[in-house]
């Protein structure tokens, strides 16, 4: 006989309209009313995800996390999705999805000796392309979910194979109606039995799933669910209703796969998208701080895991920073459609775990220094400072050499001898083999003592190892001759335009963009750079059906022009052109440009004020509308499809023998193209948790979202590998650290680790030590292979080696 899977869930969100507070103590509700239902009708189950909702109930009612077990073992509660909460699919990194499952199926395993295989995204916004590699990799084998519908994604069947790039294959299902989802309502259950019982699934395999449950402040299924299943069930005599869970249903279509071959449901390769597009670029302030935290995790493990390896010391523990990137990798906190005091909590965990990660990482770090030769010159003379050590460290797994800022006092107290000539103080920089190198005297932070020297701010080029460090010396040395730079400087043009042997940016008043030239020939076609105000009605999420203006935003209100422009600094390592694009609203951008001697890249500090209503501002690059962008797993390549998300970096293929573009940023999720342009969202004024379109002068007394001081890091390069490069280095550029003068037993240069081509290469910074240290090589795409490393029970990403197959090995540290 046909059978109906019931599927009775609880969707929660830990934060929406509501903070985390209140989420932990609706999770503890939800659990004991389902439980209290369980008990009395004892062939009801149901279906729970996320390791945080039950780590909740396992530290505040240790009881009902008890009963939670025994129905585990009993078979009725279907522990699924594997993951630590049920994340956004579109917006985190590659790393971070994977530790999603990585931290939530260690879980799992742990408390209930369970392998999760099936993934269980109630209501997340889409879904990127590279997911089935990530499924792959954590052994998730069936996914279900229930956004984007059919109105917006169709999809041949409810059951199909969804495959990756690399041919990564995971079995999905999503609800044949395009009207429901997950479960919300009380009184639709009828409804929602007819829907999965004119599911052709149903005739074809015999199985359909119903899912049940009300939901998103938790809730589950009710009393009157049961008794409308039975009611509904009476008048259905040729199919049975069974209370199941979701590895039971997909074992059941697994079984009928085996008889009618894996053929027998379709295939879907390429994203799962898309849905809700306004949150792509919602809540700037609440993705740069996820961006920042995301990235300062990935640099700060990666360091302390080496280093620890290296030292034969344990690996500082970052549990609680783990759990800030993942818990706040949330779809209503990082797509940024929760309530204004909801976010702000949110905004207080990323910030207290950034300071932790600060503080471990100095910690790290001051702890190699104490092992390297930081020694420094001693002063010339018994009233004359010596010189100031500084630590470049490198966190990537590959050799930089790059342009690197550092700011040092010169001596304790500001030097009065070169009041007025601050400029003319003799400043020396040794590199890590004592040679003198060239620099350019840039402005420091600070405008304390400008006619007299004190703090001094230099730049200057280093090379610095994979996972490796280099040992410069600052100081103030009579009588020094400063070396002559390149041959090639960077240089300013005239009071407008900075050019290097390759670049030229220029800009002038009155005009409407930014100019470049690449090899003396124009990198954007006109006007170059530019920027436009958007008129942008739609609330934090967009528009709720794919409204076709909320789809592709593309009403300007008001193009900017450049109203200001000026050199800062004019080489012969660095020029800068700083240039403010603005309106006539009291909003502005302001723009540095940044070229350095022999590169082609541009690099960009960017920040302004926003203090628009319903709109938003966006950046125009016409150089192109096909893209290739980084996503979750991978990369996808998109024409002009509205507004899309994107990750760290995206490759604008060029048109008409125009050269390519690449654009990485440090902060930016929403990105589209049409007509050759390319355009990257910087900042987007909406409401908070507002699902209403609003014109810009309605409802004064709204509180406005996504709106005042901003500020973020974009850079500009020629080529796919420059762009993949630059978004590494934007996010993790070298530290910077001021250290003691001492002796250790470390040369002033050196590495712990280094991808090779036949895998991880380590040292030890300790005698006579050796530890066993897995590292897992895991191809991801057709493109690239992602590396893992392995300690302690510690996992992270380590890089990526181009062209290479799967392998796992393990490396001794020797």
């Amino acid at each position: 006989m046909k059978t109906i899977h019931i599927i009775p869930n609880a969707h929660l969100d830990p934060v929406w309209l509501w903070d985390w507070r209140e989420g932990v103590h609706e999770a503890l509700n939800t659990a004991r009313s389902i439980v209290a239902l369980m008990k009395e009708r004892h062939d009801l189950t149901v279906v729970r995800g996320e390791a945080w909702f039950y780590e909740q109930v396992e530290r505040w009612a240790p009881d009902l996390f008890s009963d939670i077990r025994s129905l585990v073992e009993s078979r009725r509660w279907d522990v699924v999705g594997g993951n630590y909460i049920q994340p956004d699919h579109n917006l985190p990194d590659t790393e971070t999805m994977i530790r999603q499952y990585v931290r939530g199926k260690k879980y799992f395993q742990d408390r209930f000796g369970i392998d999760v295989r099936v993934g269980w995204a109630a209501d997340c916004f889409g879904h990127s392309a590279g997911m089935p590699a990530i499924f792959e990799q954590v052994g998730i084998d069936n996914f279900a979910f229930s956004r984007p519908n059919q109105n917006i994604v169709r999809l041949e069947s409810s059951v199909f194979w969804w495959v990756g790039a690399a041919g990564q294959r995971v079995l999905c299902f999503r609800p044949a109606d395009s009207s429901h989802s997950y479960g919300c309502e009380r009184d639709d259950v009828h409804q929602r039995l007819d829907a999965a019982y004119g599911d052709p699934l149903l005739e074809r395999f015999g199985d359909a799933a119903c899912m049940v449950g009300v939901g998103n402040h938790g809730g589950g299924p009710t009393r009157r669910h049961l008794r409308d299943i039975e009611a509904w069930l009476k008048q259905h005599d040729d199919v049975r209703v069974i209370y199941s869970g979701w590895t039971r249903f997909f074992q059941a279509i697994r079984d009928k796969l085996v008889i009618l071959g894996e053929d027998a449901v379709p295939s879907h390769q390429g994203e799962l998208n898309y849905c809700l597009r306004g949150c792509y670029s919602s809540g700037f302030h609440i993705k740069r701080d996820f961006r920042r935290l995301q990235a300062k995790w990935n640099a700060v493990e990666r360091s302390n895991v080496v280093l620890a390896a290296a030292s034969g010391e344990e690996a500082a523990r970052l549990w609680r920073c783990e759990d800030a990137v993942l818990f706040n990798a949330f779809h209503d906190i990082l797509p940024a459609s929760g309530v204004r005091d909801a976010l702000e909590l949110q905004r207080h965990h990323m910030h207290g775990a950034e300071h932790e990660l600060d503080v471990v990482e100095f910690e790290t770090l001051t702890k190699l220094a104490r092992r390297i030769d930081t020694t420094v010159h001693p002063g010339l003379d018994d009233d004359k400072p010596g010189g100031t050590a500084v630590m470049l460290w490198n966190s990537l797994p590959y050799p930089m050499e790059r342009f690197v800022e550092a700011e040092v006092c010169v001596d304790h107290r500001p030097v009065f001898e070169y009041r007025d000539r601050a400029d003319q103080l003799p400043i020396r920089i040794l590199d890590a083999q004592r040679r003198s190198i060239p620099f350019q005297l840039i402005v420091p932070h600070s405008r304390v003592c400008e006619q007299a020297p004190w703090r001094r701010r230099v730049l200057f080029s280093a090379r610095l190892p994979a996972l490796g460090w280099s040992i410069h010396e600052i100081g103030w040395v009579e009588g020094h001759q400063r070396p002559e730079s390149t041959k090639h400087p960077a240089i300013a043009k005239n009071d407008t335009a900075i050019a290097n042997e390759h670049v030229m940016v220029g800009a002038r008043r009155g005009d409407r963009g930014v100019s470049l030239m690449l090899d003396g020939k124009p990198w954007l076609a006109e006007p170059g750079l530019s920027a436009a105000v958007y008129d942008d009605p739609w609330g934090c999420w967009g528009g709720m059906a794919e409204e076709k203006n909320a789809v592709d935003v593309n009403q300007v209100r008001e193009r900017w022009t450049v109203c200001d422009v000026s050199v800062r600094e004019s080489g012969p390592l660095r020029s800068v052109l700083w240039v403010r694009l603005a309106g006539n609203t009291g909003s502005h951008i302001d723009l540095s440009f940044r070229i350095y001697a022999g590169q082609r890249d541009v690099e960009v500090e960017a920040g302004g004020i926003w203090n628009e209503r319903s709109a938003r501002l966006k950046l125009i690059l016409p150089c192109g509308d096909v893209a290739e962008y980084e996503v979750p797993g991978g990369s996808v390549v998109r024409g002009p499809s509205g507004e899309v998300p994107g990750g760290r970096w995206i490759w604008i293929k060029g048109r008409h023998g125009q050269p390519g573009v690449g654009f990485a940023s440090d902060s930016l999720y929403g990105f589209s193209t049409r007509d050759n342009l390319f355009h990257a969202t910087v900042i987007r004024a909406t409401r908070y948790a507002d699902e209403l379109p609003a014109d810009s002068d309605q409802d004064p007394w709204r509180d406005p979202f996504g709106v005042g001081e901003f500020r973020l890091r974009f850079s500009l390069s020629s080529s796919r590998s420059a762009t993949l490069r630059m978004a590494d280095q934007i996010e993790q550029p070298p530290r910077i650290l001021v250290v003691e003068s001492s002796f250790g037993p470390l040369p002033r240069g050196g590495s712990i680790a280094e991808l090779h081509g036949d895998g991880l290469r380590l040292l030890s910074i300790v005698p006579e030590r050796s530890s066993g240290l897995r590292v897992r090589v895991q191809e991801m795409s057709g493109r690239a292979t992602e590396v893992h490393l392995t300690l302690n029970g510690t996992k992270m990403l380590l890089g990526e080696i181009p062209g290479r197959s799967i392998k796992t090995f393990t490396a001794s540290l020797k």
